[in-house]
């Protein structure tokens, strides 16, 4: 029996651990579960073969188990083991894991956004990629500095012992190709844009979005194509890069901080998207803008520099988060929708964000507010979110109210995430089981606390399923003692002589 780690599975198949993450978040009922060992999540190598096997996923010789009789190179054809194949995907983003742990990349280690635009414009500008491959041939890092300077990039300090190892990068991404459909650039942004959420630094609180929140944020926001879409705390872009797979290039952004805007700019220019990514730390709404849809996942609690006026009342300065809500809401054009997530504690702290809740239920300005399972967001971080959904100018006062708290299946240890199904669940306006259109006579008398779980009473799980989950968990229970017996009897035999 072999073990491995999540990290390990990639290397093994030699394709990067999104793309492992790809198929356990799109494939949950069938991918391999995992087992708790030594207070590791570990796969077992047997299962994860007979799994490939099922879907007709070559595997490399090399991997665990048994000898093969296909190489690393088949699995290229097969990367994401979800019926279709595209090499160019599977190349690019195993390319793209090796790159970054490469010595040719270390110069570039702490700007992985530097990376993925280098990539976009070899994928995507092949007149720009053979001017900066010609200037390099001369001086590598002068080539790379005009490079960026050209694309506002920030200064990036290289020192000139560097130049080996950033002429030994631009001449491996010389050697990519491009994906040979939009769904196998959809894949290769998913996944460059989880792998620079776990090798960028956070931004003071800017996280990526999961691929499944944002699905969830699109379609409950209704979101159409050639729509124009803004978020004022764009990130890396994850928000935008997919909602440009639905509106074109209908996508603006403002970004904290440059690293952040540099980084979306790059990621959008991947889709061949050049969008209108500004910076600032602190954005305000512009009276002159106005958005039919906003979609934004900015960072909680963050300070004001003094306390802020607004049409729902005043925003204390030790917490921004009304101020996103408040703001987003002034962005919106008559008609307008925005999703904005945000902690749960905005939905029944007292105050003056009680004041500014009651404002905004009076004025009709909740949509719809959606309790999130905690974990969507691990290992970043484990908080529990709601998803606010605003509306502009309607005449409804009545307020959607969908408790989610228990969706969600357990991936990574503490990672959760949503199925196809928990999402529907999620987005639907019919009142059922977890979801309830609440009057507005009925948040008054609960003062203003938007609380789902105030309003709606789910129903318990029928027996079927209570008795599914706990053979589920007397099984991974049995398993995991059959492996502590397993190690126990090994153990043994190198003490007694190998007698048992």
């Amino acid at each position: 029996m072999h073990l491995l780690s999540l990290s390990e599975l990639a290397q093994a198949l030699g394709v990067s651990r999104a793309a492992v993450s790809n198929w356990r978040r799109r494939h949950p009922k069938t991918f391999p579960r995992p087992v708790e060992h030594e207070g590791r999540t570990l796969f077992r190598a047997e299962e994860v073969m007979a799994w490939l096997d099922g879907r007709g996923i070559a595997r490399p010789r090399s991997f665990p188990g048994r000898a093969m009789s296909t190489t690393s190179g088949d699995l290229a054809h097969h990367v994401n083991g979800l019926g279709t194949s595209d090499p160019a995907v599977d190349q690019l983003t195993a390319r793209w894991t090796r790159l970054l742990r490469s010595p040719e990349s270390q110069a570039l280690a702490d700007t992985p956004e530097v990376l993925v635009a280098l990539m976009a414009t070899r994928l995507r500008d092949p007149h720009a990629w053979t001017t900066l491959i010609e200037n390099a041939a001369t001086d590598p890092i002068e080539a790379l500095a005009d490079f960026l300077r050209a694309r506002n990039f920030p200064s990036l300090a290289l020192e000139r012992r560097a130049a080996p190892a950033v002429g030994l990068l631009l001449t491996a991404l010389n050697n990519l190709r491009p994906p040979q459909d939009d769904a196998g650039w959809a894949m290769l942004t998913d996944s460059l844009l989880e792998a620079l959420s776990e090798l960028a630094p956070r931004m003071k609180g800017e996280y990526y979005t999961p691929r499944e929140v944002v699905g969830l944020m699109l379609s409950t926001a209704d979101i159409k194509a050639n729509e124009e879409v803004f978020d004022p705390s764009c990130g890396v872009g994850s928000l935008l890069t997919r909602a440009a797979e639905v509106t074109g290039d209908g996508v603006r952004g403002n970004a904290l901080w440059s690293q952040s805007a540099a980084a979306a700019r790059a990621m959008l220019a991947l889709q061949g998207i050049s969008a209108d990514i500004t910076e600032d730390p602190d954005p305000r709404p512009d009276p002159l803008r106005k958005f039919s849809a906003i979609l934004s996942n900015p960072p909680f609690a963050r300070r004001l520099n003094a306390p802020r006026d607004s049409r729902f009342g005043r925003i204390p300065a030790a917490n921004a988060d009304f101020a996103w809500l408040c703001d987003a809401y002034e962005q919106l054009a008559p008609g307008g929708r925005a999703a904005i997530l945000m902690p749960n504690g905005t939905t029944f702290r007292l105050g003056a964000e009680r004041d500014l809740r009651a404002a905004m239920v009076e004025a009709g300005a909740v949509d719809r507010i959606i309790a999130l399972p905690a974990g969507l967001f691990a290992p970043h971080t484990g908080i529990a979110v709601t998803l606010w959904m605003l509306r502009r100018d309607t005449a409804a006062r009545d307020v959607v109210m969908v408790d989610g708290t228990d969706l969600g299946h357990r991936i990574d240890g503490s990672r959760r995430v949503l199925s196809e199904d928990d999402i529907a669940l999620l987005q639907s306006t019919e009142p059922r089981d977890r979801v309830r259109v609440v009057s507005l006579e009925e948040i008054r008398d609960k003062d203003y606390d938007l609380t789902p779980a105030r309003y709606v009473t789910r129903e318990p799980v029928t027996i079927a399923d209570t008795l599914t989950d706990r053979l589920d968990s007397l099984k991974q229970a049995e398993n995991a003692a059959h492996l502590a017996d397993t190690r126990a009897r090994e153990q043994l035999s190198r003490i007694i002589g190998g007698r048992l």
